[in-house]
């Protein structure tokens, strides 16, 4: 299932991301993400286990991927697909303001 990030989904999330980066706590900022309208996260979600996740910006009326990353574990199992498929599916949900 691919829904918006919660709260709860925080630290699974940087525990995933050290496997991308060591340093993946350090380079981002997922507290001030989370409550930032610039800001888009969705999270791959089954069996309760966090096994990928998006992270978007919507500056200046263009919205950026900044990282999609999916556990190795999971990889082949088209999570990523279905991530950039729920970004597609929800553009029409950003402010362009």
């Amino acid at each position: 299932m691919i829904r918006k990030i919660k709260n709860e989904d925080i630290s699974k999330i940087y525990k995933l991301g050290e496997n991308y980066d060591s340093k993946f706590s350090s380079l981002y900022d997922l507290e001030s993400y989370i409550n930032d309208n610039k800001y888009e996260i969705y999270v791959s979600e089954n069996d309760n286990n966090i096994d990928g996740f998006i992270i978007l910006t919507n500056m200046y009326n263009i919205k950026e991927i900044l990282l999609i990353y999916v556990d190795e574990k999971f990889r082949g199992n088209k999570i990523g697909s279905k991530l950039l498929k729920e970004i597609e599916d929800s553009k029409l949900k950003w402010n362009y303001n």
